[in-house]
């Protein structure tokens, strides 16, 4: 029997601190609310910088009397002044008298309860500008060159950040499908808080588009003459060549037979020479190699006979 009376007894000491409980959240007359509170940080000492922090808001719970004047229309920010900080990694609690309340207002909880700064020295650098593009151009063609104007910008912010830094990219430029040269403008991608002397920071991106070189090797081509009537034998008969330029123009020549070699004999005698092989070949076309380079070419007047 005593025990049911205790086990009554814890019954309802549950119940009355629960109903307490509830009173206090749901009091009548009382509002309460969450309200994020910008954090605005202040007077950052000359030659120093902001390099982190680890919150942007705080998150206010308060309460205040029902119909009462709207907290939000207080609590616009939370100041930190930086002027006696010095370089380095400083931890600051939030106070909490330094939030405006109304008349009856209370200021329940507030999250974070501290703000981690960290502050850098300034530095300055002057760096090229290289451009960054995204996508791939259209078959058979490449980007030969980018040219960035202008070629060089002056950055300044924390130390840690600027000091490793080489050069600085551009926002990606998209360049898919491209077969010709275009000129942008595009943003430079900086960190966070890395900023320039180039207002606005944009710059201007000349991207030179050109068709896909490539190297081809012909063997055995055989070496023609041209501009003599006389009876011509040309030793070593055959020619190897490298040839460079754009796939579709190659393949042109190829399918056209126009892979060709040839000794000039204008205005020569019968007789033994050393000439060179001429290649004819159309713009964008390069002849890379050519081996062998000198011909030993031997004309003779012909036989009338045959014989």
């Amino acid at each position: 029997m005593r025990s049911k009376r205790l086990i009554w007894i814890a019954v309802l000491v549950i119940a009355a601190a629960t109903l307490l409980a509830l009173f206090q959240f749901n009091r009548p007359g009382v509002r309460e609310e969450n309200i994020l509170v910008p954090l605005e940080i202040v007077n950052v000492p000359p030659g120093l910088v902001l390099l982190e922090l680890s919150t942007r808001d705080i998150d206010v719970h308060l309460s205040s009397p029902a119909g009462g004047k709207a907290q939000a229309d207080l609590l616009t920010s939370y100041t930190i002044d930086l002027a006696k900080a010095t370089q380095g990694e400083i931890t600051l609690p939030i106070d909490k008298d330094a939030f405006q309340l109304p008349a009856g207002g209370e200021l329940l909880s507030v999250d974070p309860r501290f703000v981690r700064i960290k502050l850098d020295r300034e530095i300055a650098r002057q760096l090229p500008v290289s451009a960054v593009t995204a996508g791939t151009v259209a078959p058979e063609f490449r980007i030969s060159e980018m040219v960035v104007s202008p070629p060089t910008v002056v950055i300044r912010g924390p130390r840690s950040l600027v000091a490793p830094l080489e050069h600085i990219p551009t926002k990606p430029i998209e360049v898919g499908d491209l077969y010709e040269t275009i000129k942008k403008e595009t943003s430079l991608d900086l960190p966070v808080p890395v900023k320039t002397d180039l207002e606005p920071a944009i710059v201007l991106v000349d991207i030179f588009i050109e068709e896909q070189r490539i190297d081809r090797r012909y063997e055995k081509i055989a070496v023609g003459s041209k501009g003599s009537p006389l009876q011509i034998s040309i030793s070593p008969a055959t020619i190897t060549l490298e040839i460079g330029g754009p796939a579709k123009i190659l393949d042109r020549l190829e399918k056209e037979g126009r892979i060709e070699a040839y000794v000039d004999c204008t205005g020569l005698k019968p007789g033994v020479f050393a000439r060179p092989a001429i290649v004819p070949l159309p713009r964008k076309i390069a002849l890379k190699k050519a081996h062998p380079e000198i011909f030993t070419v031997t004309l003779s007047v012909q036989n009338p006979s045959g014989g």
